[in-house]
């Protein structure tokens, strides 16, 4: 493999874990609006079925997040053995604080879910 493709391959990576977290964001304040606006008037069968189907789609945003961050980072370490003079921020410690961080929105916007139905 080539520079050129080694570098194009690590920001493709980049650029894939960018739009899992975008669409991990839209998913959540999704759920965070819906949840505030009908969550008092939403059934018991109802609260589980949307926030399982949240939970489920969010937990596949971060997982390819993380995933890509991972690969991105694999690349880079093989990048710089090749071009030392390549200046990359990447590092295992952001990747599991991004991933501890999505987790945790996640858990956060289910009890925001909750404590808006324990108001009515």
């Amino acid at each position: 493999m080539s520079e050129y493709e080694l570098l194009d391959v690590m920001n493709s990576h980049v650029n894939m874990a960018l739009i899992s977290f975008s669409a991990y964001l839209t998913i959540v304040f999704g759920f965070l609006v819906a949840s505030y606006l009908v969550a008092n008037r939403l059934k018991k069968v109802e609260i589980i079925i949307i926030s399982s189907l949240f939970s489920f789609g969010a937990l596949i945003h971060v997982y390819g997040s993380v995933v890509h961050l991972t690969r991105h980072y694999r690349f880079g370490e093989m990048a710089i053995q090749r071009l030392p003079e390549l200046i990359s921020f990447h590092s295992v410690t952001m990747i599991v604080i991004i991933g501890i961080v999505m987790l945790s929105g996640i858990v956060a916007s289910l009890y925001f879910m909750y404590s808006r139905i324990k108001q009515s």
